[in-house]
Protein backbone atom coordinates (compact mmCIF):
# COMPACT_ATOMS: atom_id res chain seq x y z
CA UNK A 1 0.00 0.00 0.00
CA UNK A 2 1.34 3.43 -0.92
CA UNK A 3 2.49 5.73 1.87
CA UNK A 4 0.71 8.98 1.13
CA UNK A 5 2.98 12.04 1.36
CA UNK A 6 0.50 13.88 3.58
CA UNK A 7 1.19 11.25 6.26
CA UNK A 8 4.78 12.48 6.21
CA UNK A 9 3.76 16.09 6.77
CA UNK A 10 3.88 16.97 3.07
CA UNK A 11 1.24 18.36 0.74
CA UNK A 12 1.41 15.99 -2.25
CA UNK A 13 -0.47 17.86 -4.98
CA UNK A 14 -1.03 21.57 -4.36
CA UNK A 15 -3.30 23.28 -6.88
CA UNK A 16 -1.42 25.94 -8.84
CA UNK A 17 -2.96 28.62 -11.04
CA UNK A 18 0.11 30.58 -12.12
CA UNK A 19 3.91 30.81 -12.11
CA UNK A 20 5.23 34.34 -11.70
CA UNK A 21 8.13 34.98 -14.06
CA UNK A 22 7.71 31.68 -15.93
CA UNK A 23 6.29 31.03 -19.39
CA UNK A 24 5.76 27.34 -18.77
CA UNK A 25 3.47 25.81 -16.15
CA UNK A 26 4.56 22.92 -13.91
CA UNK A 27 1.89 20.42 -12.92
CA UNK A 28 2.64 17.76 -10.32
CA UNK A 29 0.84 14.52 -11.17
CA UNK A 30 2.69 11.87 -9.15
CA UNK A 31 4.80 11.42 -6.03
CA UNK A 32 6.89 8.65 -4.50
CA UNK A 33 8.90 5.70 -5.79
CA UNK A 34 9.20 2.01 -4.94
CA UNK A 35 12.44 1.04 -6.67
CA UNK A 36 14.77 1.66 -3.71
CA UNK A 37 17.96 2.37 -5.66
CA UNK A 38 20.84 1.79 -3.26
CA UNK A 39 21.96 5.45 -3.33
CA UNK A 40 18.52 7.06 -3.04
CA UNK A 41 16.65 8.29 0.02
CA UNK A 42 13.48 9.26 -1.88
CA UNK A 43 11.33 6.20 -1.07
CA UNK A 44 12.04 6.76 2.62
CA UNK A 45 11.54 10.54 2.50
CA UNK A 46 8.61 10.72 0.05
CA UNK A 47 6.92 7.36 0.43
CA UNK A 48 5.73 4.84 -2.11
CA UNK A 49 4.05 5.83 -5.40
CA UNK A 50 0.82 7.81 -5.26
CA UNK A 51 -1.00 9.37 -8.21
CA UNK A 52 -2.98 12.58 -8.36
CA UNK A 53 -6.61 12.17 -9.43
CA UNK A 54 -6.90 12.71 -13.15
CA UNK A 55 -9.82 15.12 -12.84
CA UNK A 56 -7.64 17.47 -10.75
CA UNK A 57 -4.87 17.37 -13.35
CA UNK A 58 -7.29 18.15 -16.19
CA UNK A 59 -8.89 21.00 -14.27
CA UNK A 60 -5.53 22.54 -13.40
CA UNK A 61 -4.16 22.31 -16.94
CA UNK A 62 -7.34 23.83 -18.41
CA UNK A 63 -7.17 26.68 -15.87
CA UNK A 64 -3.52 27.30 -16.73
CA UNK A 65 -4.33 27.28 -20.44
CA UNK A 66 -7.10 29.81 -19.87
CA UNK A 67 -4.59 31.96 -17.96
CA UNK A 68 -2.36 32.11 -21.04
CA UNK A 69 0.15 29.32 -20.52
CA UNK A 70 1.06 27.44 -23.69
CA UNK A 71 3.08 24.59 -22.19
CA UNK A 72 2.50 22.36 -19.17
CA UNK A 73 5.37 20.31 -17.76
CA UNK A 74 4.13 17.14 -16.05
CA UNK A 75 6.20 16.53 -12.91
CA UNK A 76 6.62 13.68 -10.47
CA UNK A 77 9.25 11.71 -8.62
CA UNK A 78 8.71 8.73 -10.94
CA UNK A 79 6.22 9.76 -13.62
CA UNK A 80 6.14 6.36 -15.26
CA UNK A 81 4.54 4.91 -12.12
CA UNK A 82 1.38 6.99 -12.58
CA UNK A 83 -1.57 4.69 -11.82
CA UNK A 84 -2.96 3.28 -15.04
CA UNK A 85 0.21 4.26 -16.93
CA UNK A 86 1.70 7.51 -18.18
CA UNK A 87 0.60 6.68 -21.73
CA UNK A 88 -3.07 6.54 -20.76
CA UNK A 89 -2.74 9.76 -18.75
CA UNK A 90 -1.21 11.54 -21.75
CA UNK A 91 -3.95 10.30 -24.08
CA UNK A 92 -6.62 11.53 -21.68
CA UNK A 93 -4.93 14.92 -21.24
CA UNK A 94 -4.62 15.34 -25.00
CA UNK A 95 -8.33 14.64 -25.35
CA UNK A 96 -9.61 16.66 -22.39
CA UNK A 97 -7.39 19.78 -22.51
CA UNK A 98 -6.41 22.31 -25.15
CA UNK A 99 -2.91 22.95 -23.80
CA UNK A 100 -0.78 23.24 -26.97
CA UNK A 101 2.31 21.57 -25.50
CA UNK A 102 2.72 18.87 -22.86
CA UNK A 103 6.26 18.16 -21.68
CA UNK A 104 7.44 15.36 -19.39
CA UNK A 105 9.95 16.36 -16.76
CA UNK A 106 11.68 12.96 -16.54
CA UNK A 107 10.89 9.29 -17.17
CA UNK A 108 12.67 6.33 -15.66
CA UNK A 109 13.69 4.13 -18.60
CA UNK A 110 12.19 0.91 -17.24
CA UNK A 111 8.73 2.52 -17.21
CA UNK A 112 8.77 3.29 -20.95
CA UNK A 113 6.88 0.72 -23.02
CA UNK A 114 6.08 0.30 -26.69
CA UNK A 115 2.70 2.02 -26.37
CA UNK A 116 4.42 5.13 -25.04
CA UNK A 117 6.97 5.11 -27.87
CA UNK A 118 4.16 4.91 -30.44
CA UNK A 119 2.24 7.79 -28.84
CA UNK A 120 5.38 9.91 -28.58
CA UNK A 121 6.16 9.37 -32.26
CA UNK A 122 2.62 10.20 -33.40
CA UNK A 123 1.45 13.05 -31.14
CA UNK A 124 3.26 16.35 -31.74
CA UNK A 125 1.57 18.08 -28.78
CA UNK A 126 3.89 15.96 -26.64
CA UNK A 127 7.12 17.93 -26.68
CA UNK A 128 9.95 16.40 -28.70
CA UNK A 129 12.06 16.05 -25.57
CA UNK A 130 12.54 13.17 -23.14
CA UNK A 131 14.81 13.04 -20.10
CA UNK A 132 15.65 9.40 -19.36
CA UNK A 133 18.02 8.92 -16.40
CA UNK A 134 20.70 6.29 -17.05
CA UNK A 135 22.94 6.90 -13.98
CA UNK A 136 25.82 4.73 -15.24
CA UNK A 137 26.99 3.29 -18.54
CA UNK A 138 28.63 0.32 -16.80
CA UNK A 139 26.50 -2.78 -16.14
CA UNK A 140 28.34 -3.72 -12.95
CA UNK A 141 27.66 -0.26 -11.49
CA UNK A 142 24.01 -0.35 -12.60
CA UNK A 143 23.62 -3.64 -10.73
CA UNK A 144 25.25 -2.21 -7.59
CA UNK A 145 22.93 0.80 -7.82
CA UNK A 146 19.87 -1.44 -7.90
CA UNK A 147 18.75 -0.09 -11.27
CA UNK A 148 16.29 -2.60 -12.84
CA UNK A 149 17.81 -2.64 -16.36
CA UNK A 150 21.14 -2.99 -18.09
CA UNK A 151 22.75 -0.75 -20.65
CA UNK A 152 21.70 -2.84 -23.66
CA UNK A 153 18.06 -2.16 -22.76
CA UNK A 154 18.78 1.57 -22.43
CA UNK A 155 20.64 1.71 -25.75
CA UNK A 156 17.82 -0.09 -27.56
CA UNK A 157 15.25 2.28 -26.03
CA UNK A 158 17.16 5.39 -27.13
CA UNK A 159 17.73 4.05 -30.63
CA UNK A 160 14.02 3.25 -30.96
CA UNK A 161 13.01 6.74 -29.82
CA UNK A 162 15.64 8.38 -32.01
CA UNK A 163 14.40 6.48 -35.04
CA UNK A 164 10.80 7.43 -34.30
CA UNK A 165 11.60 11.13 -33.76
CA UNK A 166 15.08 11.93 -35.15
CA UNK A 167 15.17 15.56 -33.93
CA UNK A 168 13.80 14.84 -30.47
CA UNK A 169 16.13 15.91 -27.65
CA UNK A 170 17.00 12.85 -25.58
CA UNK A 171 18.79 13.67 -22.34
CA UNK A 172 20.00 11.74 -19.34
CA UNK A 173 21.36 11.83 -15.79
CA UNK A 174 24.78 10.32 -15.10
CA UNK A 175 26.29 9.78 -11.66
CA UNK A 176 30.07 9.63 -11.28
CA UNK A 177 32.07 8.17 -8.44
CA UNK A 178 29.56 5.59 -7.23
CA UNK A 179 31.27 3.17 -4.78
CA UNK A 180 33.22 0.57 -6.74
CA UNK A 181 33.51 2.69 -9.89
CA UNK A 182 37.18 2.15 -10.72
CA UNK A 183 38.95 3.63 -13.74
CA UNK A 184 37.99 0.72 -15.99
CA UNK A 185 34.30 1.02 -15.07
CA UNK A 186 34.33 4.77 -15.66
CA UNK A 187 36.03 4.43 -19.07
CA UNK A 188 33.60 1.67 -20.03
CA UNK A 189 30.66 3.90 -19.17
CA UNK A 190 32.16 6.91 -20.94
CA UNK A 191 32.62 4.94 -24.16
CA UNK A 192 29.02 3.72 -23.95
CA UNK A 193 27.67 7.26 -23.45
CA UNK A 194 29.77 8.61 -26.31
CA UNK A 195 27.99 6.33 -28.78
CA UNK A 196 24.43 7.11 -27.65
CA UNK A 197 22.16 9.57 -29.56
CA UNK A 198 21.96 11.98 -26.62
CA UNK A 199 21.44 15.75 -26.81
CA UNK A 200 22.87 16.45 -23.34
CA UNK A 201 23.88 14.91 -20.01
CA UNK A 202 23.14 16.09 -16.49
CA UNK A 203 26.25 15.07 -14.55
CA UNK A 204 26.55 14.90 -10.79
CA UNK A 205 28.94 13.22 -8.32
CA UNK A 206 27.76 10.47 -6.02
CA UNK A 207 26.98 11.78 -2.53
CA UNK A 208 26.52 9.55 0.51
CA UNK A 209 22.98 9.56 1.91
CA UNK A 210 22.80 8.26 5.50
CA UNK A 211 20.46 5.30 5.76
CA UNK A 212 20.99 4.11 2.18
CA UNK A 213 22.82 0.84 1.43
CA UNK A 214 25.41 2.56 -0.79
CA UNK A 215 26.56 4.76 2.09
CA UNK A 216 28.10 1.66 3.64
CA UNK A 217 29.61 0.19 0.49
CA UNK A 218 33.35 -0.36 0.32
CA UNK A 219 35.58 1.28 -2.32
CA UNK A 220 34.27 4.80 -1.90
CA UNK A 221 35.71 7.05 -4.62
CA UNK A 222 37.85 10.06 -3.57
CA UNK A 223 36.26 13.48 -4.13
CA UNK A 224 39.08 14.66 -6.40
CA UNK A 225 38.51 11.66 -8.68
CA UNK A 226 34.77 12.38 -8.79
CA UNK A 227 35.51 15.97 -9.78
CA UNK A 228 37.85 14.90 -12.59
CA UNK A 229 35.39 12.37 -13.97
CA UNK A 230 32.50 14.82 -13.78
CA UNK A 231 34.53 17.34 -15.80
CA UNK A 232 35.14 14.81 -18.56
CA UNK A 233 31.46 13.92 -18.74
CA UNK A 234 30.45 17.58 -18.81
CA UNK A 235 32.82 18.06 -21.75
CA UNK A 236 31.04 15.17 -23.47
CA UNK A 237 27.69 16.79 -22.71
CA UNK A 238 28.77 20.05 -24.30
CA UNK A 239 29.95 18.19 -27.39
CA UNK A 240 26.63 16.34 -27.57
CA UNK A 241 24.70 19.59 -27.21
CA UNK A 242 26.58 21.29 -30.04
CA UNK A 243 26.19 18.25 -32.30
CA UNK A 244 22.45 18.15 -31.63
CA UNK A 245 22.07 21.85 -32.37
CA UNK A 246 24.00 21.40 -35.61
CA UNK A 247 21.75 18.48 -36.58
CA UNK A 248 18.72 20.74 -36.02
CA UNK A 249 20.06 23.57 -38.19
CA UNK A 250 17.70 24.19 -41.07
CA UNK A 251 14.76 22.51 -39.35
CA UNK A 252 11.52 24.26 -38.48
CA UNK A 253 10.13 24.44 -34.97
CA UNK A 254 7.64 26.23 -32.74
CA UNK A 255 9.23 28.71 -30.33
CA UNK A 256 7.58 29.50 -26.99
CA UNK A 257 8.87 33.00 -26.25
CA UNK A 258 10.08 33.66 -22.70
CA UNK A 259 11.32 37.25 -23.03
CA UNK A 260 11.99 39.98 -25.56
CA UNK A 261 14.39 42.91 -25.16
CA UNK A 262 15.66 45.50 -27.65
CA UNK A 263 14.67 43.62 -30.78
CA UNK A 264 15.87 40.19 -29.64
CA UNK A 265 13.64 37.42 -28.29
CA UNK A 266 14.50 34.24 -26.41
CA UNK A 267 12.52 31.06 -26.09
CA UNK A 268 12.38 27.28 -26.01
CA UNK A 269 11.37 24.96 -28.83
CA UNK A 270 9.43 21.74 -28.42
CA UNK A 271 12.71 19.82 -28.69
CA UNK A 272 14.30 21.89 -25.93
CA UNK A 273 16.49 24.18 -28.00
CA UNK A 274 17.22 27.52 -26.32
CA UNK A 275 16.82 29.83 -29.29
CA UNK A 276 17.29 33.52 -30.03
CA UNK A 277 15.60 35.39 -32.87
CA UNK A 278 16.23 38.93 -34.11
CA UNK A 279 12.65 40.11 -33.61
CA UNK A 280 10.61 41.60 -30.82
CA UNK A 281 7.95 39.00 -30.05
CA UNK A 282 5.26 38.70 -27.41
CA UNK A 283 6.22 36.60 -24.38
CA UNK A 284 3.91 33.62 -23.79
CA UNK A 285 3.14 33.35 -27.52
CA UNK A 286 4.29 30.55 -29.84
CA UNK A 287 5.87 31.37 -33.21
CA UNK A 288 6.99 29.27 -36.17
CA UNK A 289 10.76 29.52 -36.61
CA UNK A 290 13.62 28.05 -38.59
CA UNK A 291 16.79 27.07 -36.73
CA UNK A 292 19.79 28.80 -38.31
CA UNK A 293 22.73 27.69 -36.17
CA UNK A 294 25.31 28.86 -33.68
CA UNK A 295 26.61 32.44 -33.65
CA UNK A 296 28.70 34.08 -30.94
CA UNK A 297 27.92 31.37 -28.41
CA UNK A 298 24.14 31.37 -28.93
CA UNK A 299 21.77 29.35 -31.08
CA UNK A 300 19.84 31.58 -33.48
CA UNK A 301 16.74 31.19 -35.57
CA UNK A 302 14.43 33.25 -37.75
CA UNK A 303 10.69 33.82 -37.50
CA UNK A 304 8.85 32.37 -40.48
CA UNK A 305 5.64 34.42 -40.16
CA UNK A 306 5.04 37.69 -38.31
CA UNK A 307 2.00 36.42 -36.40
CA UNK A 308 1.97 33.98 -33.51
CA UNK A 309 0.61 30.48 -33.98
CA UNK A 310 -0.89 30.61 -30.52
CA UNK A 311 -1.51 33.85 -28.72
CA UNK A 312 -2.52 34.78 -25.22
CA UNK A 313 -6.12 35.93 -25.29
Amino acid sequence: MAVLPEYLGLEPFPTVRGFSGHRRAFVKVQSGCDNFCTYCIVPFARGLPVSRPQVEIIDEINALSAAGYREAVLCGINLGLYEGGITKLLKDLLAATDMPRLRLSSLEPWTVDEAFCELFAAELRICRHLHLPLQSGCDAILAAMGRPYRRAYYRDLLLRLNQAAPLAALGTDVMVGFPGEDEAAFEDGLAFLTDLPLAYLHVFPYSRRPGTPAAGFAAQVPEIVKKQRAARLRDLSESKRLSFEQACSGSTAELLVSRSVAGVSWGTTSNYLKLKVAAELNPYDVYPVRVLGQRAGSLWGEVLTPGALRQVD
